[in-house]
């Protein structure tokens, strides 16, 4: 198919062979391998609430440095945070019953273990886990902004914007931490930096789905290469490959409804593939020190 700029189909170029059922049956397999664990993963979902949480802590910084109000943007971070923290639950819980549907037990045992090692060595990564529990039980979290100027010895002003969770409000405020996320607020004492434990939990979720997608790359490299070769379409941009099916009973009575499906070929899966397991190589690359409540 042709389309425009606007992505509207303008034509369609049916220069192509008839096929079989099977390999259409094949291909909505290796198609839904790929956006299963690529375009529509629970890891997907996770860096889209993530980053837009770190969208609302970049407003609140702005309209503090600009001496505009931040009031509204402080007034959306306990939402957007809820938002994320739920994202990082889904990201665990559908991930595992995708992977014991697809992949079975073995891969499955081998995600929970990774789960399991960033929860014994990262304190963000316990701690946010236990904050998704507050949430459920106690509301949105608490989180704080605090602006803080000064002169330089150059004489130049300055400041400083940080958003922080209270360890001693939270606390105060539910009985659920558990050990040994309790002791490490009270060692705490006090405030702590928001952005960090946002931004450690997601080194944690990075590093297990870098290596969930090394440790399937087999079987999504046999969906991206059947997909390759299913794409017949000319060479060009502005051609989609698809598969084109018609009831031939239909199209020989005049008098008879026409149904047409379409069942778009996306061979962009497979060079995303190729950019996703580069980016898991990358991620596994550097070495992280554990994170300790501090």
């Amino acid at each position: 198919m042709t389309r425009d700029s606007g992505n509207k189909m303008v034509g369609w170029n049916l220069g192509g062979e008839a096929v079989s059922t099977d390999l259409v049956e094949s291909h909505q397999v290796h198609l839904a391998v790929l956006v299963e664990a690529l375009e529509k993963s629970p890891y997907a979902q996770l860096v889209s609430q993530y980053e837009k949480f770190s969208e609302g802590l970049d407003g609140v910084h702005r309209g503090a440095l600009s001496s505009s109000s931040s009031k509204e943007e402080m007034d959306r971070l306990p939402a957007l945070l809820d938002s994320f923290l739920s994202a990082f639950r889904a990201f665990v819980d559908h991930t595992c019953k995708w992977l014991s549907s697809r992949y079975g037990n073995v891969v499955l045992g081998e995600f929970n273990s990774n789960l399991s090692r960033e929860y014994d060595s990262e304190f963000a990564y316990r701690f946010m886990y236990k904050l998704r529990n507050y949430s459920q039980h106690c509301g949105m979290p608490p989180v704080s902004g605090h602006v803080r100027r000064w002169v330089d010895p150059d004489g130049e002003k300055r400041q400083e914007v940080s958003v922080t969770f209270d360890a001693m409000e939270l606390l105060s405020k539910y009985d659920g931490w558990g050990q040994p996320v309790k002791s490490e607020l009270q060692r705490l004492g006090g405030q702590f930096s928001v952005a960090e434990m946002a931004t450690r939990l997601m080194a944690s979720c990075s590093a297990v789905q870098a290596e969930l997608l090394c440790a399937i790359a087999p079987r999504l490299q046999e969906s991206a290469d059947f997909l390759t070769q299913c794409d017949q379409s000319p060479e060009g941009a502005d051609f989609v490959p698809a598969l084109f099916g018609i009831n031939p009973d239909e199209w020989r009575d005049p008098q008879a409804s026409r149904d047409i499906q379409f069942r778009f070929i996306r061979p962009e899966l497979a060079h995303l593939l190729a950019l996703s397991l580069r980016e898991a190589e990358r991620i596994l690359s550097f070495s992280r020190a554990p994170g300790d409540a501090t």
